[in-house]
């Protein structure tokens, strides 16, 4: 007889397991000094970086990274950083003297999904949960 309240218990322990470990992933991506940069800046912190690079520079970035629970099987991972849009998607800066700067785009969660496949991680977690 299949217990049908277990499965659908176990899949959504496997969703939450994926979504977390989805976030670390995406967390690793903006820490991950693999990002190509056109030109040599110091940060905030007083750090001279070239390329490739990692996209820290105060952290804020980071750290605003949230889950939001919507229901059992639908969770938000956003970040509530002003900048993490223009990070991720990149942005043009139009100086006072008329020269325009490219900020190239970083896409961190595109890159987390690539590299984490939250699909399949699902997959292998609930496979992993059933067979036990």
């Amino acid at each position: 007889m299949i217990n049908w309240n277990l499965g659908k218990e176990l899949a959504i322990e496997s969703f939450d397991e994926m979504v977390s470990e989805f976030a670390q992933e995406i967390n690793f991506q903006i820490e991950d000094p693999k990002w190509d940069w056109p030109r040599e800046t110091t940060r905030k912190n007083g750090n001279v970086v070239g390329s490739p690079r990692n996209i820290v520079d105060t952290g804020e970035l980071k750290n605003s990274q949230f889950i939001e629970e919507v229901s059992d099987t639908y969770k938000v991972i956003g970040y509530t950083a002003d900048h993490a849009a223009l990070v991720h998607e990149g942005y043009q800066i139009q100086r006072n003297d008329g020269t325009v700067t490219d900020v190239p785009a970083r896409p961190f969660i595109d890159a987390a999904v690539e590299d984490y496949n939250p699909i399949e991680a699902y997959g292998e977690i609930l496979k992993e949960k059933l067979n036990d």
